[in-house]
């Protein structure tokens, strides 16, 4: 998809220096608060659901491996956005990213997005719980934490 390789978010170093520290150094910011990255990614995720799902799968992994941490909040923005779109087959595909440059800010975002598809299709919710219980990951394990507090917020 040319909009996602030709898609930049720009940040300033004001903000890159404080959210590094503040993630204690385990990522590299562009420096784009959350209100400042949802504008700049709104065309972006608008574009998305235009795409085939094999396009968006795609889409959403060449964003999460780009090495700042604000396009990994963007592709689990679009996921949010799509998820009326995915079926198990999706959600089999997306559980991988919670092991990758896992931390709290991104689990639980990846918890908000499997939380909503369990929410919308409550005869997969034990299929989904199954990917993440007695996982020997514990980031795969984290989300589980929090899915009981889903009913009360969406």
């Amino acid at each position: 998809m040319q909009e996602i390789a030709e898609f930049r978010l720009t940040g300033t170093a004001e903000f890159k220096g404080p959210m590094t520290m503040y993630m204690k150094n385990k990522f590299s910011f562009i420096g784009l608060p959350a209100p400042a990255r949802k504008q700049q990614s709104k065309g972006l995720i608008k574009a998305s659901g235009k795409l085939t799902l094999e396009e968006l799968l795609a889409a959403i992994d060449e964003l999460y491996q780009q090495s700042e941490r604000e396009y990994q909040y963007v592709a689990i923005d679009i996921c949010f956005a799509n998820i009326k779109r995915f079926s198990f087959v999706e959600i089999q595909v997306l559980v991988q990213y919670v092991t990758q440059k896992s931390w709290w800010d991104s689990v639980d975002a990846w918890r908000r997005v499997f939380g909503k598809y369990m929410q919308l299709h409550p005869g997969e919710k034990r299929q989904v719980f199954e990917l993440f219980y007695k996982h020997s990951d514990f980031w795969m394990r984290a989300p589980l934490f929090c899915f009981s507090f889903l009913k009360k917020k969406y």
